[in-house]
């Protein structure tokens, strides 16, 4: 039975405001008194609980989120009425969260938030609309260089204009914050929604415990454990590919960040987003000798490291994890394949993750769970270019 291993890392998510979409309409009204966004006068005798709205409470330190939040002189909530849309990749459970996550404040405000989420080509798509003079009013997006970019051709709005920049980098300061989307002059062009944890490594649960495999802690530690289950004949450790079609390489860079944060440094990292850094630095050539030494390994990687280029990311995860006829034609489950990606900054965790899933195993009689580990790797600082050789 292989045991494989299969990582997920860290991506920051950042919104930021288009110009030239103004489905919101015409300029907004000043606000004025004090009243509450969802005061409707007593709540009577009936003992039935009333729906508090989950919105922040004014003031919040922002002037036009406290107009949103504020009815006017005339009784009314001034945006009212209003519609504002926002590209997403989120579908499914993710899209209905953010949904759900917006719920409240458009009910508070009476402004129709329009997601429009897409699955696939997210980032080509909303790259076309903006061009075309035609984007959404908000989108997501998860490269913090490309927001960058976006705001250094006037494409995306500055929202230190209107919101308080200071309160916003101390809102958004610590690692994944405002400052890495802002411009050479104080421009901020996005600001951070979320964070999403990725840089966990998965593994077969029973499958370690059947060859009495520990979990690693290290990078070192796991560099022993994939030669090792080379070694034993007990497949091939990791399952990588990188095809998903218009976004094709993801992973890789994936990769290539997460190392490059833990090698060279916060700082080495900063650097490098804006391209002050540039890719055959002697800080990127290392990391992407780290990544190679397990990826092009002869037997480390499933079907061989040229199938990284070949299978998708969906169809390597349904071969990894598929049941196999033994030589005794006894059906048993492969494990779901997992040592792969070690990302962002779950590599500073020596610890393994409590978090435990089923496979994705096409058997309908038996399944084998997964649970994540986070590898630490050393840092290295600066290293010469003659030891970083791609």
């Amino acid at each position: 039975m292989a045991k494989r291993l299969w990582s997920s890392g860290v991506i920051a998510v950042v919104v930021m405001i288009l110009v030239g979409a103004c489905s919101t309409g015409s300029a907004t009204p000043k606000p004025g008194g004090s009243g509450s966004p969802n005061a409707s006068g007593s709540a009577g005798a009936s003992a039935t609980p009333v729906h508090v709205p989950a919105v922040p409470t004014v003031p919040t330190g922002y002037a036009e989120l406290d107009q949103a939040l504020t009815k006017g002189a005339d009784g009314k909530m001034p945006f009212a009425g209003k519609a504002v849309t926002i590209q997403t990749q989120w579908i499914q459970g993710e899209g209905a969260n953010f949904d759900a996550t917006v719920a409240d404040f458009a009910k508070a405000t009476g402004i129709a938030i329009k997601q429009n989420s897409i699955a696939s080509q997210h980032e080509v798509l909303l790259k076309a609309a903006i061009e075309a003079g035609t984007p959404p009013d908000l989108a997501t997006l998860a490269q913090p260089s490309s927001v960058v970019q976006y705001g250094s051709r006037g494409q995306t709005l500055d929202v230190s204009k209107f919101m308080d920049p200071a309160k916003l980098n101390s809102d958004f300061g610590a690692g994944f914050g405002a400052k890495l989307v802002s411009g050479p002059n104080g421009e901020i062009y996005g600001i951070p929604y979320k964070v999403d944890v990725k840089s966990t490594v998965w593994y077969p649960i029973k499958a370690f415990a059947a060859a009495g495999y520990k979990v690693p802690t290290t990078w070192d530690e796991l560099k022993a454990l994939s030669a090792k289950i080379v070694a034993d004949g007990a497949g091939s450790p990791w399952c990588v590919a990188i095809l998903d079609g218009a976004a094709t390489g993801w992973i890789a860079t994936d990769w290539v960040e997460d190392v490059m944060l833990r090698t060279a440094g916060i700082d080495k990292y900063n650097q490098w987003i804006p391209g002050q850094l540039k890719f055959d630095s002697p800080e990127v050539r290392h990391a992407l000798d780290v990544i190679g030494e397990e990826w092009f390994t002869d037997k480390y990687v499933y079907n061989g490291y040229k199938s990284i280029t070949r299978r998708t990311v969906s169809k390597r995860w349904t071969e990894c994890s598929r049941p196999t006829a033994a030589i005794t034609g006894t059906r048993k489950p492969r494990s779901a394949g997992c040592i792969a990606r070690p990302r962002g900054s779950g590599l500073t965790s020596s610890r393994t993750s409590v978090r435990e899933r089923p496979s994705r195993s096409t058997s309908s009689v038996r399944t084998s769970a997964c649970s994540t580990f986070r590898p630490s790797i050393p840092h290295r600082a600066s290293p010469p270019l003659a030891q970083a050789t791609l």
